[in-house]
């Protein structure tokens, strides 16, 4: 059996993101990801993603919009659930960037078990009690 090994990649989303999307980044870091995995079989990665220009963007708005009425007062938690929400969508982005070799889910709730993996093997075919058997 050989061993697995685990690298975490922090992904930046200024990176990802500085302005608008950057597609060139993007294809090149699948392409590279997709080379790292088939040279080395036992490479696990976990990918990290940011918020980058996209959070900042909105919060930004937020607290711009909140600034000028007497209807929405600035709330730093509702702040952090738009950058949040942000660094999400950069998170699905590479997920289906890189298509077939990431298999796993986006992680939504930090709190929640992850799923094993690789998953473990069906179970053999039922044996006997055949009527023929």
């Amino acid at each position: 059996m050989h061993q697995t090994r685990t690298v975490i990649i922090s992904v930046g989303g200024s990176i990802i993101a500085p302005k608008e999307v950057d597609e060139e980044f993007l294809s090149g870091f699948a392409a590279l990801v997709s080379r790292l995995l088939i040279e080395d079989m036992s490479l696990k990665l976990i990918l990290v993603a940011g918020g980058g220009g996209p959070a900042r963007a909105y919060q930004n708005a937020y607290r711009a919009i909140s600034d000028k009425t007497s209807d929405s007062k600035f709330d730093n938690n509702a702040a952090d659930w738009i950058g949040v929400a942000a660094t999400r969508l950069n998170a699905w982005l590479l997920k289906a960037v890189l298509g077939n070799i990431c298999e796993l889910p986006v992680v939504e709730d930090p709190t929640a078990p992850l799923p094993s993996w690789p998953p473990p093997p069906p179970p053999p075919p039922p044996r006997g009690g055949g009527v023929n058997e």
